[in-house]
């Protein structure tokens, strides 16, 4: 008996399969160039997310992934092989082999193979409760955040795809920054137009020479604007933007009282506001540098805590994401679709630049 009951699962197995090597056991995401699965490597029942790039039949599209993919092998790679962050996911893999997927053509893919960040995307954290953290608990998991992309800055990678959908959350509710197929390496500077369009920087949408850098800490703003807020502080960084002309003109007071207007930004910290300025200003070379960031006074508090204080508010916030993550099974077994209607990559027929 147990000989049959084996013998079935493996053909149960052997139904979905990556380059023979990893066992498909489901789908838990994707985008435009790739699909991303939970697989289990045969040889040591290791379990990994799997990300299979897309086979397109137009040349210009494929060609594209085909960059897409290159780039962030290449990044993931360097990555790996220069520095030791826990907050930058985990490069495993890469190959080309075939994908077996039940009832479905079996075909040829390229595909990476990551560290599996169990707990899903902090995008699911903010957006299913209908809320953003604390700002106490988005000081210390933001400036891990921080210290990731610093990392990635000092080896001379830059992500420029910043955003909650690319922060990737570990069986300890750490963060973990993925999705460098739009990222740089070891070229600042820049002109092609690429990111989300909440979270470009204003050089970007004008389609003018950028410092990679610079786009990055703008990105990296309006990240933290969403996770306090559960929205983005404007629309798009653009003249025609009501609340982003404002910050262009450095009407910051009354930047705030349109927000209010509308609900959103209420009860936030005047130190919190003084740094999400700097972070989203028109002027790349007024917006500072993570360093400044991680010693700006809103991050005082955190810079003064111990190492016993440190692990007690990094429990709260496990505790609260465990919360969270409760409301977001409800959600999404109700089978409710979220997507935010202007988000989508940049320009999404120029996106993949030259890289």
């Amino acid at each position: 008996i147990i000989n049959i009951l084996s013998t079935n699962l493996m053909e149960k197995e052997n139904d979905n399969l990556l380059d023979k090597n990893y066992i498909i056991l489901k789908k838990i995401g994707g985008g435009g160039s790739a699909k991303v699965f939970v697989v289990k490597e045969i040889d040591s029942g290791n379990i990994y997310a799997g990300k299979v790039f897309k086979d397109f039949n137009s040349y210009e599209k494929g060609r594209k992934v085909e960059k897409i993919f290159n780039n962030e092998k290449d990044i993931l790679l360097y990555l790996h092989d220069n520095i030791h962050n826990s907050y930058i996911i985990n490069y495993i893999a890469s190959g080309k082999g075939e994908v077996i997927r039940k009832d479905k053509p079996t075909s040829i893919n390229k595909y990476i193979i990551l560290e599996y960040a169990e707990k899903g995307c902090l995008f699911d954290y903010i957006f299913f409760p209908k809320k953003g953290l604390s700002e106490k608990h988005s000081k210390l998991f933001f400036s891990k955040i921080l210290e990731g992309i610093k990392a990635c800055h000092e080896v001379n990678v830059y992500h420029r795809d910043i955003k909650l959908e690319n922060i990737l959350l570990d069986d300890n509710y750490y963060p973990k920054i993925c999705d460098f197929g739009l990222g740089k390496l070891k070229q600042k500077r820049a002109i092609e137009p690429v990111g989300t369009l909440k979270y470009a920087a204003p050089e970007v949408l004008a389609n003018k020479l950028y410092d990679s850098s610079k786009i990055d800490i703008f990105s990296l703003g309006v990240t933290l604007f969403y996770l306090v807020n559960n929205s983005t502080g404007f629309n798009e960084a653009t003249e025609s933007d009501a609340f982003y002309s404002l910050i262009k003109k450095e009407n910051f007071k009354k930047y705030w009282e349109e927000l209010i207007n509308i609900g959103k930004g209420t009860g936030l910290s005047e130190e919190f506001k003084q740094i999400y300025f700097k972070m989203v200003s028109f002027n790349p070379k007024n917006r500072p540098s993570i360093d400044e960031i991680l010693n700006c006074e809103w991050m005082k508090e955190i810079r003064e805590l111990n190492k016993e204080q440190i692990k007690e508010l990094e429990n709260e916030i496990k505790l609260e994401f465990i919360e969270r993550e409760k409301i977001i099974k409800d959600e999404k077994q109700k089978n409710m679709t979220y997507e935010e209607k202007s988000s989508g990559l940049l320009f999404e027929n120029r996106s993949g630049g030259d890289y």
